[in-house]
This record gives structure tokens, C-alpha cells and sequence, in this order.
């Protein structure tokens, strides 16, 4: 009956590994356990890919595509600076004026 019952779950969510980690420090053990415990209902493989998404996956990449934008901006805002002046342009493109600002 209880092997019936495993092919049942393996079928539907197939085969998974086991892992096997040592020499974690107890307080490390408390704070995982407690956070599988609320978040995950004390799933310890989905705990664990959450937290390798965040470390390795989405988070690093969006913050170095903010930080590029961010320099980006910052740079524009320094070009401003420079030379900040107001052109006026007919719609053949030709230079009407320049005003410094």
C-alpha cells in the first residue's frame, strides 16, 4: 500500500535527490527550520531553492541592471550640468537659437 502510494507521488511529481548537509551551525538549523516552517510548510528543498533564487538568481541580476541604469542616469545629469542650454529647432531641423539656461 505505501509503496502504491509513493510511485503515485514520484508519478506526479517525479524523482527527486536527496541532500545531506553537516557541521551547520545550530542557530543556522533554527532559522532555517523556522523559516520552512512558515513559508514553506516545512518543505526543506523548496526553502532551500528560494533562498539559492535570491543569492544566485533574479535578485543579483535585477540590482546590477539597476545599478547600470542608475549610472547611466547619473551620467546624463552630469552631461546636463555642463552645458545646459535651450535649443529651438524649426521641423527641417535648423537651428533657430541657443539660449544658455
Amino acid at each position: 500500500m505505501v509503496e502504491d502510494n509513493r510511485t503515485k507521488v514520484y508519478e506526479k511529481i517525479g524523482r527527486y535527490e536527496g541532500l545531506s548537509i553537516k557541521r551547520v551551525p545550530l542557530s543556522t538549523i533554527k532559522i532555517f527550520k523556522g523559516f520552512a516552517k512558515s513559508e514553506f510548510c516545512d518543505d526543506y528543498g523548496m526553502t532551500l531553492k528560494y533562498l539559492i533564487d535570491i543569492v544566485f538568481g533574479e535578485i543579483p541580476r535585477t540590482i546590477s541592471e539597476m545599478m547600470i541604469r542608475i549610472e547611466h542616469l547619473e551620467g546624463l545629469k552630469i552631461e546636463k550640468n555642463i552645458n545646459p542650454t535651450k535649443v529651438f529647432k524649426t521641423n527641417s531641423g535648423k537651428i533657430i537659437e541657443k539660449v544658455k539656461m
